[in-house]
């Protein structure tokens, strides 16, 4: 069986980011058509799948993915404007794809923006590729059990949250900004091997708490952006720099073997290791959890 709304197959776009010259285009065509409002609901029960991959495209407008109630495989809210957008909701073979793209232009000049309201259950094990464009993201992942994650805004203000733990191992948390804000809050809560961060233009800011449950590798790749490390006093932190043109500030950190270093690195029980790419960008790391510490 599958859940379908729209009367076309949409465009397949690899990334978001493309997506945006439809927008950027219709700015400067000055297209102000009519809007026309509608809504579309989709609902699946939770009957013992094995893993869910989803995948979703969101050209503009409000996201909003957090976890759903016991029982659930997913639940879908969407409101959007047919004059501008044709959507696609699909699930089949265990996978649930929600693509919202724009027909023949589309213009951020409007009053109203539409919405997309997804939630996830907590059975089944989940493998997502999430993807927007502009607007603003609202993206609360504690809590559900993620294998793997890949995240991508566009010209979205973004915050992502790890309030609980993942109770899977994942293998990678991608998230990749655009040009706007990125927050993503609880990382030590996102249970991963492997975390990846990029980022544009604008502000990024990563926290680092949670409940670690195991050591993490992480690369940090931004360009002209000002980023804000937050980390736990109790995790030993080991950061690699590979560019010199940032503004660093780093403290309670020594040098070592090439890298900095956290005071308590050879004690810490916990350990997180840092390859920071951050060219053009101001660096500034914060310690929280021991006032002795806070910077």
């Amino acid at each position: 069986m599958s859940d379908r709304v729209g009367g076309r197959a949409a465009t397949r776009h690899p990334h978001i980011r493309p997506a945006l010259l439809v927008v950027l285009g219709a700015l400067a065509a000055g297209d102000l058509a009519a809007q026309d409002w509608r809504t579309f609901k989709g609902f699946r029960e939770y009957a013992g799948e094995e893993e869910l991959a989803v995948e979703v495209r969101y050209l503009a407008g409000h996201l909003r993915i957090g976890p759903a109630e016991d029982g659930t495989l997913y639940r879908a809210n969407l409101r959007y404007d047919s004059e501008s957008f044709q959507p696609d909701v699909r699930y089949r073979h265990k996978k649930l794809v929600v693509r919202v793209d724009s027909e023949g232009g589309f213009d951020v000049r409007r009053g109203e923006t539409g919405s997309l309201d997804l939630a996830l259950g907590r059975g089944a094990p989940l493998v997502l590729d999430l993807g927007f464009g502009a607007g603003e993201g609202d993206i609360e992942l504690g809590g559900l059990p993620i294998r793997s994650a890949i995240i991508s805004t566009g010209a979205a203000s973004t915050e992502v949250r790890f309030s609980s733990p993942n109770p899977e191992r994942a293998t990678d948390i991608v998230i990749k900004g655009g040009a706007a804000e990125l927050t993503v809050l609880g990382l030590g809560n996102a249970n991963a091997e492997r975390i990846e961060v990029g980022g544009g233009v604008g502000e990024i800011t990563l926290d680092f708490g949670g409940a670690w449950s195991g050591s993490s590798n992480v690369d940090i790749d931004v360009g002209l952006a000002q980023l804000n490390l937050i980390l736990p006093s109790s995790l030993g932190v080991r950061i690699e720099r590979e560019s010199l043109l940032a503004t660093f500030d780093a403290a309670r950190m020594v040098e070592r073997d090439g890298g900095l270093v956290s005071e308590n690195w050879d004690s810490a029980t916990e350990r997180l290791n840092i390859r920071l790419d951050a060219a053009l960008a101001a660096v500034k790391v914060r310690w929280v959890g021991d006032p002795s510490r806070n910077h």
